[in-house]
């Protein structure tokens, strides 16, 4: 009976294991782990953020990549709140920051909108 238990024990610590492990893996190559812009192509990164210092939409672009989920919010229309947006984290005026990245929709760190 005793090894019964054992064994059950390691089952429900193996499945918990794999399944945060699961979790994780998916998680990281979903890019939403990153700090700032989720979805980006952190590969890019020098020349995103000199394109988004510059006000330059056709730079940015071609940094983070067309194929980008960054494309669904941040669009030409929108790039000087973007812009903005970055300026103010730089400030170190969040709040604002956060207000604009709201309203453009961009995800936190996290991967989440706060709503």
């Amino acid at each position: 009976m005793k090894k019964s238990k054992l064994y059950l024990v390691i089952a429900i610590i193996a499945a918990i294991t794999t399944g945060a492990i699961v979790y994780g893996v998916s998680y990281a190559q979903d890019g939403a782990g990153k700090m700032g812009f989720p979805y980006a192509n952190w590969g890019n990164k020098g020349a995103m953020t000199e394109a988004i210092e510059n006000n330059d939409y056709s730079a940015w672009l071609a940094a983070v990549g067309e194929d980008s989920r960054m494309t669904e919010m941040v669009t030409a229309e929108n790039f000087s709140k973007f812009v903005e947006m970055h300026n103010l984290m730089q400030e170190g005026n969040y709040e604002e920051a956060r207000e604009i990245r709201e309203e453009l929709g961009i995800l936190d760190r996290r991967g989440w909108l706060k709503e």
